[in-house]
């Protein structure tokens, strides 16, 4: 998913590189117990407490690790999609002119993280672009082989200066075993969180984007992907949110937060290439 476009603030939705399908570069509100007299209120419209997420279930993952959690898969998400655009007019939409969106997994550890720090603030395509330099320059991305290159060698491949602090930083702290990304898969996404911000340039959009891609968890959305908030802005009519008024919409969309994101991504994306023909031949003005 090679994009022209560039991020403005936290990020951007993520680049398919590589394979087809693949990246490189949530819970419903917790139903309320009612009495036994008491009508089933629905929540979201997706699930009643008759049906089968409960609010013990969706609450249960938060309360403590328990081994692999719950995360998404191609099935899952094709069923969820489904589920969401039968309860949101908007997704809807997406999901009637383009189907189910990919599920863009990435691979687990050092390399993946890597490439989401290259991918703050620049275009998709400038991060791979520079990403593709270093593992042609290395063989291997490893934290090993990033630390033997100059500050110098690090520029001619494009890191920044403050991206290659990032990259040492981040490479360190594996070596000296400081962080376990082996181990994240392990935690609830709030630890998941807390472990990836003590990193230099790690904040709240790379961490999402850690957990929604890598990890895969369901209930995630990335804060500040201005992507999302261009598509949402698109499909409802709605003005521009800004990244705390976006939390609050996708609030809707517990605990397929992540499902949403993917969506309304696929939506971007669809609709960027749909125009990408009228603009080449001058037809398309940018709104």
């Amino acid at each position: 998913m090679s994009r022209p476009f560039r991020r403005s603030g936290s990020g951007l939705c993520p680049s398919i590189c590589g394979k087809a399908g693949r990246f490189r570069h949530g819970h419903l509100q917790n139903s309320v117990a009612m009495p036994r007299a008491a009508k089933p209120r629905k929540t979201l419209g997706l699930v009643t407490e008759k049906q089968s997420f409960s609010a013990n279930r969706a609450a249960e993952p938060q309360k403590k690790a328990l081994g692999r959690l719950r995360s998404l898969t191609t099935i899952s998400l094709k069923r969820y999609s489904l589920a969401l655009a039968k309860t949101d007019p908007h997704l809807a939409i997406v999901h009637k002119q383009y189907g189910t969106p990919p599920l863009w997994d990435r691979e687990p550890g050092f390399a993946t993280l890597l490439q989401i720090i290259l991918e703050q603030q620049v275009s998709l395509a400038s991060a791979k672009a520079c990403y593709d330099k270093l593992a042609a320059r290395l063989g291997e991305v490893t934290p090993e082989n990033v630390l033997t290159l100059s500050d110098a060698e690090m520029k001619r491949v494009g890191f920044s200066r403050q991206k290659t602090v990032y990259a040492r930083h981040l490479s360190e702290a594996l070596l000296e075993r400081r962080i376990d990304l082996e181990g994240l898969n392990r935690l609830p996404d709030a630890e998941v969180k807390a472990e990836l911000t003590k990193l230099k340039g790690v904040g709240e959009w790379t961490s999402d984007i850690y957990l929604l891609m890598v990890l895969l968890r369901p209930d995630v959305m990335p804060k500040g992907d201005i992507a999302l908030h261009s598509a949402w802005h698109r499909l409802s009519g709605e003005a521009r949110p800004s990244s705390d008024e976006f939390l609050v919409i996708a609030e809707r969309w517990k605990p397929y937060r992540s499902v949403a994101a993917r969506v309304l991504w696929h939506f971007y994306l669809s609709e960027r290439a749909l125009r990408k023909p009228a603009r080449e031949q001058g037809r398309f003005i940018q709104p």
